[in-house]
């Protein structure tokens, strides 16, 4: 801070020169995100001494906290509750991100609401996936993204076949409890 205010003061640095009053206003901010464990006297100079009861009190709860509730629930019960927020906080962040909710264009509340709803959708097939893989969802997608339909087509005939299936996508739907493709039928009508 010292160099700063120096360098400021020469000329060397951007903008108005600093004044030694604004000079200890910033010193004054840095120090104040470590107030709890430092005393801090800011006069013509700035100096700091250890809090030796605040550190020791620091060093006492480190890694720990304190939930404080007005429910009824057992400790046990409400430390579960909490870590369940965490799961609910990610599942918000998926539905923002991951299954790109926004932007909505759509101006009719009814087709705002169907969109919503099949993102909350989307989120619970996630969370299955998850749960019945033991995988993040768009690593088992990432694997099923390479399943492709193939269209052959000859003068005579025309045949629509699915790529093979390595033995890790085999292994997903198996775990997914799902009859792995094994041929497509296709309604003409639908293509």
């Amino acid at each position: 801070m010292k160099k700063r205010f120096e360098r400021s003061q020469s000329g060397e640095g951007r903008g108005r020169p600093m004044t030694e009053n604004g000079a200890m206003n910033r010193a004054g901010k840095i120090l104040e995100k470590s107030k709890r464990l430092f005393d801090v006297n800011i006069g013509e100079t700035i100096e700091r001494e250890l809090n030796k009861e605040a550190w020791d009190y620091e060093r006492a709860i480190a890694g720990k906290f304190l939930l404080v509730t007005t429910t009824d629930l057992a400790p046990d019960e409400m430390m579960g509750k909490y870590k369940e927020l965490g799961t609910v906080e990610r599942a918000f962040d998926k539905i923002k991100n991951s299954l790109e909710t926004r932007p909505i264009y759509h101006y009719k509340p009814g087709r705002v609401r169907a969109h919503i709803f099949l993102c909350i959708l989307g989120l619970l097939i996630h969370k299955i996936i998850e749960k019945l893989t033991s995988e993040t969802a768009e690593t088992v997608l990432k694997q099923l993204k390479s399943i492709h339909l193939t269209e052959l087509k000859t003068p005579e005939v025309s045949r629509k076949k699915l790529t093979q299936l390595s033995s890790r996508q085999g292994e997903i739907f198996e775990r997914l409890d799902i009859d792995a493709p094994k041929e497509l039928k296709v309604q003409e009508d639908l293509w």
